[in-house]
């Protein structure tokens, strides 16, 4: 795939992600909460339902798309695959151990709201959103080195981008399993 190809679907991806997401914060804070609302609405009493089955695995496999595409223009399609390769396998290898064992997050189990789940435990997409958080936490990471450092060095950027990605996650997992949450991940 050309240069120019790759960018436009990176952004494409990544606007169609940003897209889900305000659809998905609007029908969290508004449309759950107040069926009322919506359930006059031929149009929206159609979508809410099948954005609710579909739109947040959508959501988070283009929001990986983008970031692989992006990730190819910055890093290099090797760096990239190498990359995307390693974070999916130990993410979905952890979160197998996690739910199968309890080892090392304690007892978590996915709900259905994600549907298929590999080794019926762990769907397809959670890896996905690791990579995609892992890759943009580590960009962010680098781009804050290299201004207050003055230049480019590895392990800092790794040890700055994963306290960014485990911050995410310490604030993501809390909130996704609440129980005054309308809808349980």
């Amino acid at each position: 795939m050309n240069r120019i190809l790759l960018e436009r679907a990176a952004r494409s991806m990544l606007l169609a992600h940003i897209f889900l997401s305000l659809f998905g914060l609007v029908g969290i804070v508004l449309m759950a909460p107040h069926p009322e609302i919506w359930n006059d609405w031929t149009l929206l009493a159609w979508l809410f339902p099948l954005a609710i089955a579909h739109g947040g695995n959508l959501q988070i496999i283009l929001g990986a798309g983008a970031v692989l595409a992006g990730g190819i223009l910055l890093a290099g399609r090797r760096a990239m695959f190498i990359f995307f390769t390693v974070s999916v396998t130990l993410s979905l290898l952890f979160e197998f151990t996690g739910t199968s064992f309890g080892w090392p997050f304690g007892n978590y189990e996915y709900s259905e709201m994600f549907g298929f789940k590999v080794f019926d435990k762990v769907p397809p997409v959670i890896p996905l959103s690791w990579f995609a958080m892992g890759f943009a936490s580590f960009a962010v990471a680098t781009v804050l080195i290299r201004t207050w450092l003055g230049s480019t060095s590895l392990w800092p950027s790794v040890l700055l981008g994963s306290g960014m990605l485990v911050a995410w996650d310490l604030v993501l997992d809390p909130a996704m399993s609440h129980p005054n949450l309308l809808l349980q991940y």
